[in-house]
């Protein structure tokens, strides 16, 4: 597989994620009214589904979902 090809399937396949978002409210005490948005990457045909809530912020959780995602996307496609 040449590197054009091998990009262009990337590129196929980062067409296919949905996002979703998971926002919990932590109960009570100093954390009162804390949000923790939880991003959920989804991709069906390859029955990929990952989690990150670790920042507080939604974007760096959508950062950190999509380098995981790339990361496990190069050792498929390897």
């Amino acid at each position: 597989m040449t590197k054009e090809d091998k990009e262009n399937r990337k590129k196929l396949i980062l067409e296919g994620i949905r996002w979703e978002i998971s926002i919990s409210r932590r109960p009570g005490g100093q954390s009162c009214g804390l949000i923790t948005p939880k991003v959920i990457l989804i991709h069906d045909d390859l029955d990929i589904q990952i989690t990150v809530g670790y920042h507080r912020s939604q974007h760096k959780n959508r950062e950190s979902a999509l380098l995981i995602f790339d990361l496990a996307l190069e050792e498929l496609l390897t």
